[in-house]
């Protein structure tokens, strides 16, 4: 039996967008590629490919499987996407298509909750502690700290998903269509669209907890979809987003603002 003949899933946060994963399996001379998003329902893609062995089947899933390590994707265990929602997968070098054999397992989908807890609960290595810049702030007047970082003292937080600010034509999808600095942590007076760096509203008129959260584990880890980060996390980048997670409402680990029944 193939080392892969389970399949494995590798995840990677990807904050607001929801999050990628890839499944890799094996069977046989075969090889199954699964790609998608971690809060849809079905795979974006997925390919078979045929190999002249059993361990050349064995060698491709483990390089694919590395491969997407060294992009920052990390093991999900028991978080499988069923069988039952791809009918038809494309095989490599063919036109042909062939359907879902009936015997194959079909395992059992983890609820979308489930999955955004796990999500919450990734350990990531802490370059860059954000403590001290929040806690400086907390005895501190809110009017008068958002005043002294060009925060406006009226921004209010939300934590609606980009396809929600879509659905109200709320979302501002561009950096360049923007006019205020205050959106980005980080920002050059007088500066082009270049030098407005990680955006923490979605409509320019309140700040996103979820793009909030998203970009504390940035400066944090100081990884951007498990790459290294080039650009300096300066000290008012730090004492902007500390003020704005001190003043925070109550939030989970992806940033949704929780009920005060929670």
């Amino acid at each position: 039996m193939s080392t892969y003949s389970t399949p494995t899933r590798l995840e990677i946060d990807s904050g607001a967008t929801g999050g990628k994963f890839w499944q890799i399996q094996a069977s046989g001379l075969m090889t199954t590629v699964s790609f998608g998003s971690l809060f849809k329902t079905k795979f974006t893609q997925s390919r078979d490919k045929n190999h002249g062995s059993a361990t050349l089947a064995s060698k491709y899933c483990a390089s694919q499987i590395k491969s997407k390590i060294k992009k920052g994707y990390q093991y999900a265990e028991g978080v499988l996407m069923a069988a039952t929602v791809v009918s038809l997968v494309s095989v490599v070098g063919s036109n042909k298509k062939r359907p879902v054999d009936k015997g194959d397992a079909v395992p059992v989908p983890v609820a979308k909750k489930a999955k955004r807890e796990e999500a919450a609960t990734t350990q990531i290595a802490i370059t860059c502690d954000l403590t001290p810049f929040i806690e400086q702030y907390r005895d501190m007047d809110k009017n008068a700290v958002f005043a002294e970082l060009g925060i406006p003292i009226d921004a209010t937080y939300e934590c609606q998903t980009v396809k929600q600010h879509k659905e109200k034509g709320t979302l501002i999808a561009k950096d360049k269509d923007f006019t205020d600095n205050w959106v980005f942590l980080a920002w050059v007076d007088g500066g082009t669209t270049k030098d407005k760096k990680l955006k923490i509203s979605q409509d320019g008129v309140s700040v996103s907890t979820k793009l909030l959260s998203s970009k504390k584990r940035v400066i944090e880890s100081g990884l951007a979809y498990g790459k290294p980060l080039k650009m300096k996390f300066t000290d008012i980048m730090k004492n902007r987003i500390g003020a704005l997670l001190c003043f925070a409402p109550a939030m989970n680990g992806n940033g949704g603002i929780l009920s005060e029944e929670e």
